[in-house]
């Protein structure tokens, strides 16, 4: 391997900090659940407290769940019936949080939050859920997530949070044993499908589901420096068409210019803040399941050595100034036309960076 470009210990961590509004939970902003969830993120046992002394209602997107056994993360035949119910109605309605470990009551004819009623060894249950989530639901949901809520003076005791949001690739059967079924959230409880109401979900138009690649490719050689890029690339790892695909980056960067390829048009609004830039494919371009296509690039120069002190090297293109002291992660939202937008966290780890760098030099240079 040249010496040129091998690899800096890492003295920072920086972060090319575009996140949005929707970059940190499963929910966008607008569904009615997500004020709740913020607050229930905080892992303050005060917020189920509060939850169950207003009484709060059972909803569309809100459900609570007492443990057949609280006194122990196992999961009885009850307890397995439940989840298997969960995951399928949530996910083929509007999505949702379903919280462990408060019991229901009745307030004016409706199911409302009880008291709390704490799980025992509650990380081993997080644990089994988490499995069971995958396992459970046909298919499979990825947009679920499980996290606990200590009570205050015994951490090994709590509640559990299960966020499932709508999913993309409904309809989604319960594989849970011997209750193998399709299911749907109403506003008052979890209802079995009937058969035409499944073929309507199959009919029915699901969302395609893209990630981000990216690879190094070396652009050029001069007597200075080495050019290299960044290429960065989506992915449609669902079975649906993605029809006109695209890529969001809020709050990108003022002076950092960015460029588009393979038919994207990139703009920057407003274009003299350089507040968001989105990368819009050409009209009526699709992207086909398990295929990938390349929308834009950042360039990296990286400074031949001059002497034995010589600088390793830089991305300008990422920052204002000289990098090569930490990894970055964008915060992206990713979408098409016929489908809802997400949010997508990308690392690019600096040491992966430099070792791409190297090899496609390598394959440059024999």
């Amino acid at each position: 391997m040249r010496g040129i470009l091998s690899p800096t210990q890492l003295s920072c961590s920086q972060k090319l900090d575009c996140r949005n509004k929707f970059a940190e939970v499963p929910l966008q902003s607008d569904h009615p659940s997500f004020t709740l969830l913020s607050k229930l993120r905080s892992r303050d046992f005060s917020v189920i407290e509060k939850i169950c002394s207003l009484k709060e209602e059972e909803t569309l997107h809100l459900e609570f769940k007492a443990k057949h056994d609280p006194s122990t993360p196992d999961l009885s035949s009850s307890d397995r019936s439940n989840l298997g119910s969960l995951l399928s109605g949530f996910s083929n309605a509007d999505g949702g949080v379903v919280i462990w470990g408060i019991t229901n009551g009745k307030a004016h004819g409706k199911d409302v939050a009880e008291k709390p009623e704490p799980i025992a060894d509650v990380e081993t249950f997080v644990g089994t859920l988490q499995d069971l989530c995958v396992k459970w639901l046909s298919p499979n949901n990825s947009g679920i997530e499980v996290f606990s809520i200590p009570t205050s003076n015994d951490k090994t005791k709590g509640c559990v949070v299960m966020v499932i949001p709508r999913g993309d690739n409904r309809p989604y059967m319960s594989n849970a044993a011997g209750h193998r079924n399709y299911w749907r959230k109403t506003a008052t409880s979890i209802v079995n499908l009937e058969h035409y109401e499944v073929v309507d979900l199959m009919r029915s138009v699901s969302n395609p589901t893209l990630d981000i690649g990216w690879a190094v490719t070396h652009q050029g050689s001069q007597a200075t420096h080495y050019t290299f890029s960044i290429d960065l690339y989506l992915i449609n790892v669902s079975q649906v068409i993605a029809d006109e695909p695209y890529v969001l980056v809020p709050n990108w960067p003022r002076r950092i210019p960015p460029r588009a390829l393979n038919g994207f048009v990139v703009t920057i609004d407003p274009p003299d803040l350089g507040n968001q830039a989105m990368f819009m494919s050409s009209p009526m371009k699709m992207l086909v399941p398990g295929a990938k296509m390349l929308f834009g690039a950042l360039d990296i120069i990286v400074p031949r050595p001059m002497g034995e002190h010589a600088p390793r090297w830089r991305v300008d293109a990422i920052f204002e100034h000289s990098f090569g002291m930490g990894n970055v992660t964008l915060y992206l939202s990713v979408g098409a036309k016929n489908g809802s937008t997400r949010p997508y966290e990308l690392e690019l780890p600096e040491a992966e960076i430099l070792a791409k760098c190297q090899k496609a030099l390598d394959e440059f240079i024999p």
